[in-house]
């Protein structure tokens, strides 16, 4: 009723015009459009309503105080008391309500509500505020929506934000580019940007969180800080960040009622279905028991990189996929698909309708062991039903583990899963690598399944032949004559062998009993005699003989041929180092017998006579050869030496208009010098048998004086004659008083190569014979008690 006589009043007010002088201006009430000086079109209803206003065009301010302070602006519309009030410069504003947007200087703003948008003051333009108190504290953040009785009430600087509800987005502040719809979405955003909250209490407690989708009641209503959400259900995510960690709990996905709704600090998760990831430990609008999956183990909170499809399915580890309904994942790294499976363990597989795996590295594919047990099939797609699998292609194979046999023994300490195998593992099955078989394990010891192959040995000891792996054996000597002396023999045409029957050879002949058939050979026809055929070889032939031989090692190759091994022909040693020799006209070679006489090739003299003729020099039995260009073009040699020097062996000689001529003189040098060095060992050899005879002489001389020092001690004479060829006579004294004495005949390289030991001591003599030994000087020394007496010079010659 008071509605409707407010708005009575109104048309009476319009019906009351009050003209003034301006064209098309109406006011009415106390100091309503008062200082109007310029100002056209303008409609003021209510005392001080406009009273600002000069020159303003197309305003319309009713209410109490409604655009008192406006001045000059255009095309404003405020209605209600103290709407737009202190607005002094702001174009094109719609405000409805009391106190709206009582401040607002800003343009292009719809405000709708009591005290909605009321201290926008900074210039806010374009925003839509509709609601009691909506954008209440907006300054000047444009291009915001706020509908809803307190929608967007904190809202200060922040742009681009849409909020629908009540009280949605109320906490915001600074946060730009929000979506809010439903009642208390996104209440508790303060900075956060770019958040999609829809439903009531949605995304309620996002504070800073950025980039967040939060769809349905209370979806991710605890996040505050964390970013890249995207929860789509009633409570999905709900309890997403609840520990406020600025950290943690970040892009994850959660599609479903109650989905994901335990996760607290878990991030990278993505989950579908009703009740996925919800524990009914945690009560939650007091629904306990009815939904969900048992109690989380550790913490159920922070689980990360997880994947969960299917209502009630429950990742209770990170790094887990579970999918199915009531799919349940405890082990980390695990895989659950199907209902109601469970994965225990780490590194556990479940796939199949209420598949449980409780033990590490193991996948288990099927259902259980009595209802749904499962046939798998590869190649086909009806796998036999009393096989648990059937391969089925046709041109595969199944290939099982390889171990070698030190690695497959291994098994029975220490397995893959490090326990050694045992009883329960009878059935095991490897490939041994190295008996290139299949073993398998019976329990306590391994059996190889191809010891029944024919990969089997034959040995034959004497006469007894034997199989490996077989104990029997078998006696060959009845089948045997234990020899292969058999003798071949040829009588007539009938070839024939000891102990055995004969071959008639008759028809392998000519028929005369022979083999003497000749070859015959006409331009490319080859024939035989005694057959009319003929070989026409022009097509084996290329009719010329300009091909190439080539020795690459040992082996001898002929263009467009084959190739000869020529290593037989050697010496054996593998090389061809073999010596030309040549007797009188013979010539002959290493390693062969063979020789070849030169007598028709030589005139056996070289008594061939060189004559001048003028310039002509001839040999007889020869040609001539002109040696006017080697004279000087007078048709003399009268040319003169003009100097000769010698540089170490090369002598350098000019000639008389000619070019000079080195000579290596080093052959002759060197041969003289050789001759020079003989001589002088001649002369040396000379003097020393010189000195030897003189020293006979003087022997001979003074036989008397050695007499006389025989009481000195042991003497040793000068051998007679010397130099010797042949035998020599040696004479020595040794006291009786020694035991031992010895002469040791040695050559001048210090080689011993006699020694003597003298029995008869005393003044004796020796013989010494030279037949074994080369001419030559030589040493022979008297020993005596071992001690040297003294030593002596022989010349054999």
């Amino acid at each position: 009723m008071n509605k409707k006589k407010l708005l009575l009043k109104l048309f009476l007010l319009f019906c009351v015009v009050t003209t003034s002088a301006q064209i098309g201006n109406e006011s009415q009430g106390t100091g309503s459009g008062v200082n109007i000086t310029s100002g056209d079109y303008n409609t003021l209803y209510g005392d001080s309503s406009g009273f600002s206003l000069t020159s303003g065009l197309h305003t319309t301010f009713i209410g109490y105080n409604a655009g008192k302070s406006h001045t000059s602006q255009r095309d404003n519309t405020f209605i209600g008391a103290y709407a737009g009030e202190f607005a002094t410069t702001g174009t094109d504003n719609v405000f409805i309500g009391a106190f709206a947007a009582r401040y607002c200087n800003g343009t292009d703003n719809t405000v709708i509500g009591v005290e909605a948008g009321m201290v926008m003051t900074n210039g806010a333009s374009d925003n839509t505020i509709v609601g009691e108190e909506a954008g209440q504290a907006l300054l000047d953040g444009d291009d915001n929506v706020f509908i809803g009785e307190d929608a967007g009430y904190n809202t200060t600087t922040a742009s681009d934000n849409t909020f629908v509800g009540s009280t949605s987005g109320r906490s915001n502040t600074t946060g730009y580019a929000n979506a809010f719809f439903g009642d208390e979405a996104g209440y508790d955003n303060t900075t956060g940007y770019k958040n999609t909250a829809v439903g009531d209490s949605a995304g309620i407690d996002n504070g800073v969180g950025r980039l967040n989708t939060f769809i349905g009641q209370g979806a991710g209503c605890a996040t505050e800080h964390a970013d890249y959400n995207t929860f789509v259900g009633n409570y999905a995510g709900g309890d997403n960040n609840r520990n406020n960690n600025t950290s943690n709990a970040n892009r994850n996905t959660f599609v479903g009622v109650f989905n994901g709704f335990t996760n607290r600090e878990g991030e990278d998760n993505v989950g579908m279905g009703a009740f996925a990831n919800y524990s009914q430990s945690i009560d939650i609008l007091n629904i306990t028991g009815q939904w969900g999956g048992p109690v989380s183990s550790g913490n159920p909170g922070k689980r990360s990189r997880t994947t969960f499809v299917g209502a009630q399915s429950y990742p209770n580890n990170s790094d887990v996929i579970a999918i199915g309904y009531k799919a349940r994942v405890d082990g980390r790294y695990g895989i659950t698909l199907g209902n109601e499976s469970r994965a225990e363990s780490n590194y556990s597989v479940a796939i199949g309708q209420g598949v449980h795996v409780n033990q590490l590295n193991t996948m288990a594919l099927g259902g259980d062991t009595i209802t749904n047990r499962l046939s798998v099939g590869i190649g086909t797609v009806a796998a036999n039903a009393n096989a648990s699998l059937e391969l089925a292609d046709t041109d595969k194979g199944f290939l099982v583990n390889r171990l070698t046999t030190v690695e497959r023994i291994a098994l029975e300490t220490a397995a893959a899963n490090g326990l050694p195998i045992d009883a329960t593992q009878q059935g095991l099955m490897v490939y041994d690598t190295d008996l290139n078989a299949l073993v398998t394990w019976n329990g306590t010891t391994w059996n190889a399944l191809e010891a029944n192959t024919d990969a089997q040995d034959l040995t034959l000891a004497s006469d007894v032949l034997s199989l490996t792996n077989d104990a029997t054996t078998i006696d060959l000597s009845p089948y045997l004559d234990n020899t292969d002396t058999q003798d071949l023999s040829l009588s007539g045409s009938t070839l024939s062998i000891s102990n055995g029957t004969g071959v008639d050879l008759s028809g392998l002949q000519d028929g005369t009993g022979t083999d003497a058939q000749a070859l015959s050979l006409v331009t490319n026809t080859l024939s035989i005699t005694g057959n009319a055929s003929t070989v026409d070889l022009a097509s084996y032939l290329d009719n010329t003989d300009t091909q190439d031989l080539s020795l690459s090692g040992s082996t001898l190759s002929i263009s467009n041929g084959t190739g000869v091994d020529l290593s037989g022909l050697q010496d054996g040693t593998g090389t061809d180092a073999q010596a030309l020799s040549l007797v009188t006209n013979t010539l002959s070679i290493t390693g062969n017998a063979s020789t070849v006489d030169l007598a028709s090739y030589l005139d056996n003299t070289d008594t061939q006579d060189l004559s001048l003729s003028g310039s002509t020099l001839s040999i007889s039995n020869g040609t001539g050869v002109d040696l006017s260009t080697l004279q000087d073009g007078t048709g003399t040699d009268a040319q003169n030496l003009t100097s000769a020097s010698l540089s170490g062996n090369t002598l350098t000689v000019a000639i008389e208009n000619g070019t000079s001529v080195n000579v290596d003189l080093s052959p002759i040098l060197n041969t003289l010098e050789s001759q020079n060095t003989a001589q002088q060992t001649q002369i040396d050899d000379l003097i020393t048998r010189l000195t030897i005879l003189e020293a006979c002489a003087c022997q001979t001389l003074d036989t008397e004086e050695v007499n006389t020092n025989r009481n000195s001690g042991p003497i040793l004479y000068q051998n007679i004659p010397n130099p010797f060829n042949g035998t020599t006579s040696i004479k020595y004294y040794v006291p009786t008083i020694y035991k031992r004495a010895a002469i040791v005949f040695s050559n001048t390289a210090g080689q011993v190569i006699d020694n003597v030991s003298l029995k008869d001591l005393g003044e004796n003599e020796m013989f010494f014979n030279s037949d074994s030994l080369a001419a030559g000087m030589y040493y022979y020394t008297l020993f005596v008690e071992g001690k040297k007496i003294d030593s002596k010079k022989m010349i054999i010659e």
